[in-house]
């Protein structure tokens, strides 16, 4: 023990360097710059401190066999298993992690505690393979959520004692004795729970970047135990007695709230203060934090893309490192300084959800993390255990609605992201800077590039001038074109509930999209076009035929037409042939893209690949192969005089189709095209930089790394 506490006192205000190794190897998986800064830390600690970049090399091999362990779970029908939390029309269940279980009849039939078997059907989720986007199975897994399945039916075979059930009759109470906007608040800020009533106002909360505050935090932790340490007081016990019933209390509240990361932070760095002290170990907060965020990363590596858990850990580590900013201050201009600092270093994130920011959420942050820590909050627990106080609660929120009604009057909403990760990563050292730096000038030349890390978001938010990206929709088309400021997206893929489309161009910061493009009115081609439309200026809209499915001012595209976008050029070959089969009457565009030649074909067939050989010469570079790889489509002959460098076929994975045709590939494959399907490569980009005279494909799969291929073509 003497040489583990000497070990722990020599090596202190290192273990952060830990915990951003152990981060960057996890981020490592999907992002060549995680890489990158990687290799410098490690660099850096090999110089520095090979004690720790050996602790930390220890502790990647862990989280390779967790992450391997995790990605390799599996869930087999009938399940047997512990129901853990239930909600109106689903539950929890308990089975090596969790299994979100969709069942109409939950909320009524099942308590947490119950051991039921379940069953019905595993959800193969389809999670679309688009950059800066929603990705619903990393999602899941940073919940510890499993599987999802949807029940038929299920058969409970005992209910025991449980700790879930604790939270359970808790909310139970609320809901039972306290009026519907009353409890909905109640449940908010005692147990964390967000319900219907509160989601209605999530937007305009969300708008005014103050979301945080309404998730259960370290801050709302801070404040409760301050509470109970001020009783404690009174009763003269002793520091070893007061220290033990505050954490049983922390133990008791992880246990009311369900366990919540940030709950969990904060509950570990407090008992790691206390064991500091107990065995006189000299350790930073900072190294405490470390601590916490190793241990939680080794349960579940996956953590770390869970965004509750990345505002809890980016923020506390940001206001220790920065306490000297705010160190001198009052504690109520203390607290507004602390707001305004979380506002500012959580801002890429925050952006990476909302893909914009209200000017006056600097204002709106200082006012009411004032207004929850002061009143709304301490005044929840002292409702919840007076009932007879709930007309001076309803007062409060009263004055909570007026609040944000009037601060979403004056607010103006900026669209923006952060569309480069290099950004965000020089953003966050620019702070770091700041914070660190005790000249003047210094801290000025870190300001100014602050503001130039915006200006480039604005106006340089891609990588090259020049690329084409073909989007993994799934079974669909979405081909997105960018030449210097002009945005051309050809197709739109099916309606999607999530919205991806729109995500992906807002967080490029592209308001405008100058081109948009249906080849035909088949919905996996059109099927987002009305909320595109909705949520973009388009400049204009070129379509095969008039139709009611697209009730928008547009022109009709003629064999023949051209057009140009940027410096790329496009000529109509193909379109609307009063065809019975909507698949030849496909727009079929030849472009001219840097040096490259294009030929976007649609879903057309072999009748009309045989009328473009008689009609044109061929080849060309890039072939969008048409109808999916179907084998109604590229017929030998069409193969053979294309003579594609590059084929991309734009499919989804388990289609009902059967696409692509394995003979379909072989033909191109024999005629020495190199082949590439969104289905196994997600988003497939090709980037042009004329002044390297250089050309790289890029193929972007969440859950690989970035794939780079410089001689394709």
């Amino acid at each position: 023990m003497k040489r583990l506490k000497n070990q722990l006192q020599y090596d202190a205000s290192k273990y952060i360097h830990v915990a951003i190794i152990l981060g960057l190897f996890i981020f490592s998986y999907r992002s060549y710059i995680a890489i990158i800064l990687l290799v410098v830390e490690s660099a850096y600690l090999f110089k520095k401190s090979k004690n720790i970049l050996i602790y930390a090399l220890f502790l990647i091999l862990i989280l390779t066999i967790r992450i391997s362990m995790i990605d390799n779970r599996t869930v087999t029908l009938p399940l047997v298993g512990k129901v853990t939390e239930v909600f109106e029309s689903s539950f929890y269940l308990e089975k090596d992690g969790l299994v979100l279980c969709y069942y109409e009849d939950a909320y009524t039939s099942l308590k947490p505690g119950m051991v039921i078997e379940v069953y019905g059907e595993v959800y193969q989720s389809n999670s679309y393979q688009v950059m800066n986007t929603f990705d619903y199975e990393t999602y899941l897994l940073s919940k510890n959520i499993n599987k999802v399945v949807f029940v038929n039916h299920q058969t409970i075979y005992s209910q025991n004692l449980s700790i879930y059930s604790i939270k359970y009759q808790i909310t139970n109470y609320i809901d039972q004795n306290y009026k519907e906007e009353t409890a909905s608040f109640l449940k908010l800020f005692v147990l964390g729970e967000k319900d219907e009533i509160y989601e209605e106002n999530s937007e305009v909360v969300s708008n005014l970047g103050i979301s945080h505050l309404f998730a259960i935090s370290g801050m709302h932790l801070a404040l409760i135990i301050g509470l109970l340490m001020f009783f404690l007081k009174k009763f003269y016990l002793s520091k070893e007695t007061n220290r033990t019933i505050i954490i049983i209390f922390l133990i008791l509240y992880n246990i009311v709230t369900g366990f919540k990361i940030s709950i969990i932070r904060a509950t570990l760095l407090i008992i790691g203060i206390y064991l500091k002290d107990y065995f006189n170990i000299l350790l930073t907060k900072t190294d405490l934090l470390s601590f916490s965020f190793i241990v939680l990363l080794i349960y579940n590596p996956y953590y770390l893309y869970n965004v509750g858990f990345q505002l809890s850990y980016l923020i506390a580590f940001s206001v220790i490192m920065g306490s000297s900013l705010f160190a001198n201050d009052q504690s109520i201009k203390k607290l507004a300084k602390i707001a305004f600092f979380a506002s500012v270093i959580s801002l890429p994130i925050t952006l990476s959800i909302n893909h914009d920011f209200g000017l006056i959420f600097i204002f709106a942050n200082v006012f009411f993390i004032l207004f929850v820590t002061y009143l709304f909050l301490p005044l929840s627990f002292v409702v919840l255990l007076l009932a007879s106080l709930e007309p001076l609660y309803e007062m409060v929120i009263n004055l909570y609605n007026s609040s944000i009604n009037l601060f979403q009057r004056i607010n103006i909403l900026i669209d923006f992201s952060f569309s480069q990760s290099i950004y965000i990563v020089l953003y966050w050292f620019l702070i770091f800077i700041y914070i660190v730096s005790t000249k003047e000038k210094r801290k000025a030349l870190a300001l100014l590039g602050i503001i130039t890390i915006f200006l480039l978001n604005i106006f340089m938010p891609f990588k090259s001038n020049t690329f084409v990206r073909f989007l993994d929709v799934s079974q669909g088309d979405a081909i997105h074109i960018h030449d210097n400021q002009c945005d051309m997206l050809i197709d739109t893929g099916d309606y999607d509930k999530y919205d991806t489309l729109v995500s992906y161009f807002e967080a490029y910061n592209i308001k405008n999209i100058d081109i948009l493009l249906i080849t035909h009115y088949h919905s996996d081609h059109y099927g987002e076009l009305n909320d595109l439309m909705k949520n973009f200026e388009v400049d204009k809209l070129y379509l095969n035929s008039v139709n009611v499915k697209a009730n928008f001012e547009a022109t009709i595209l003629q064999v023949g037409d051209s057009f140009s976008c940027g410096t790329s050029r496009f000529q109509v070959l193909s379109a609307n042939t009063d065809s019975d089969n909507e698949n030849n009457n496909s727009i079929v565009l030849y472009g001219m893209i840097d040096k490259d030649k294009y030929l976007f074909t649609g879903d057309i067939e072999s009748v009309i690949e045989e009328q473009l050989l008689e009609s044109y010469q061929f080849p060309v570079d890039v072939l969008k192969v048409p109808h999916h790889g179907s084998n109604t489509s590229s017929t030998l002959k069409f193969v053979e005089e294309a003579n594609a460098a590059l084929a991309i076929i734009s499919v989804g994975a388990d289609n009902d189709y059967g696409h692509p045709n394995a003979e379909v590939i072989d033909r191109y494959l024999n005629n020495n095209s190199f082949v590439l399907r969104t289905d196994e490569s997600g988003t497939i980009t090709v980037y042009y930089y004329p002044l390297f005279n250089l050309r790289i494909i890029e193929s972007y799969k969440k859950n690989k790394r970035l794939v780079y291929c410089f001689a394709c073509m």
